[in-house]
């Protein structure tokens, strides 16, 4: 009773290192427990404090291979990039160039709606879907 109201009662324990555990009871006995508290202490609860308390090191292979394929996916990414970039580009120049030709003909007024559209989607950074402009 004294231990208790002094604050050193099991609540003011700390826990159990299950390697020191494991060291001081010579290791796992033949039915799972371990010899201490007559075999009130399970083995499992012991390898569970263990693999909580163990930090392990990552796997440099796999870390390295994840490394390889997101420098890859970062290539492949920005190829895909520029080749959109690039499909914009030569998009709005053929449709400039349509534009100028209806203009040269004198047929300003008569520019295909789907042109029109597609100028419209280009200019406003690809806001519209083919599906879009093929309806129009």
């Amino acid at each position: 009773m004294e231990d208790v109201e002094q604050g050193q009662g099991p609540e003011h324990e700390k826990e159990l290192n299950a390697k020191v555990l494991y060291d001081v009871s010579g290791g796992l006995s033949t039915h799972g427990r371990f010899a201490i508290g007559f075999g009130a202490v399970r083995a499992a609860d012991v390898r569970a404090a263990a693999k909580e308390n163990n930090v392990s090191q990552s796997n440099t292979i796999s870390v390295r291979m994840l490394a390889k394929e997101n420098a890859e996916l970062r290539r492949e990414n920005a190829k895909l990039h520029k080749e959109k970039d690039d499909a914009m580009q030569q998009g709005k120049v053929a449709i400039d160039w349509t534009k100028a030709l209806y203009r040269r003909l004198g047929l300003e007024h008569e520019i295909p709606e789907a042109s029109a559209a597609a100028a419209q989607a280009i200019n406003g950074n690809m806001q519209c879907t083919s599906e879009e402009v093929a309806s129009s």
